[in-house]
């Protein structure tokens, strides 16, 4: 069964500054994993590690106006450096970098490190999305401390979104830890 998707989603997925991103729709499944997930204008939504922010221009101007985009990245250990330096300091970087692919539409963007998040963001996510980074949690020792944020960032009704790559039905174990995505 087709899940109905509203229409403010269907306008954001074909909006003109997703032409190059449009390519990964028909693997990543934006519209039905966003409705599934039960993401609305208006929520406030945690993007867990947007790097590029192929799902920043979707969600930003979907939340409209009266919604909040959180950027969070982890804390990275000092040895971590070069591609990993655009998740460091994310609340000083991200918002400039997001109006440059939305402009002022949309949601309000602010953006943190999981060892710099604002005390008064506790309780006020509606949503928290990881978007196939499970394994890095894991591979680079995030996944605590990014689940102790995300329980911090959620209200008591709001709900943790994973998506994750997927492995052949028979793979064991040992594939699937996370060191092969």
């Amino acid at each position: 069964q087709e899940q109905a998707v509203d229409p403010a989603l269907r306008a954001a997925l074909a909006h003109s500054r997703r032409a190059d991103d449009r390519a990964r729709d028909i693997h990543r499944h934006p519209a039905e994993t966003l409705s599934f997930f039960q993401v609305k204008p208006g929520m406030t939504v945690v993007d867990y590690m947007p790097a590029g922010g192929w799902y920043s221009r979707v969600l930003i101007p979907y939340l409209g106006e009266g919604g909040t985009y959180i950027a969070l990245n982890p804390e990275l250990h000092p040895e971590l450096t070069g591609y990993w330096d655009m998740y460091r300091g994310t609340a000083e970087r991200f918002p400039a970098e997001a109006r440059e692919w939305v402009g002022d539409e949309g949601a309000r963007v602010l953006g943190a490190n999981t060892d710099d998040v604002p005390d008064e963001l506790a309780s006020t996510a509606d949503r928290f999305l990881v978007f196939r980074e499970i394994h890095n949690m894991r591979r680079f020792g995030w996944l605590h401390d990014t689940l102790v944020t995300a329980r911090k960032l959620l209200k008591d009704d709001g709900l943790l979104g994973v998506v994750q790559h997927r492995a052949k039905a028979d793979a064991p174990a040992s594939y699937t830890l996370g060191d092969n995505g």
